[in-house]
């Protein structure tokens, strides 16, 4: 482990689907479009909930029409947790995000269904998150 780089208490407790999950999306490894076509298992870096022409994980956790619901879960557990919201004008709500050990509690809380993660993991044709 790189020195300074400190692994998240609560999500070192959380079941481990969820605490890979947490640790794709913070290193920027997650199943999503960006790092897919990155690595060549799909054609383009679009979205595949919204087709949007950049799915990264800003646009993921943020801006995707596609998961709404697992947006609103995310807002609600995180108003919940005293922590602000994102905001258009903070340059990278979701470096913050990760960085607040509150918000870990906070996401640990959502439901994976409401963000459409079965879509995430398959992430294109024969794509799994073994395969990476």
């Amino acid at each position: 482990m790189p020195r300074g780089w400190n692994l998240d208490p609560v999500a070192g407790k959380a079941p481990k689907r969820l605490a890979s999950r947490y640790y794709q999306l913070k290193t920027g490894h997650a199943p999503i479009g960006t790092y897919l076509h990155r690595i060549g298992r799909r054609e383009s870096p679009e979205c595949q909930a919204c087709k949007e022409p950049h799915e990264t994980v800003r646009h993921v956790l943020f801006g995707c029409r596609g998961r709404r619901t697992g947006r609103r879960a995310l807002y609600r557990a995180l108003e919940k947790a005293g922590v602000p919201l994102p905001t258009a004008a903070e340059e990278s709500p979701e470096a913050r995000l990760f960085a607040e050990p509150i918000v870990t509690q906070a996401r640990e809380a959502e439901s994976s269904d409401a963000w459409g993660w079965d879509t995430l993991e398959e992430g294109g044709p024969g794509v799994t998150l073994e395969d990476e």
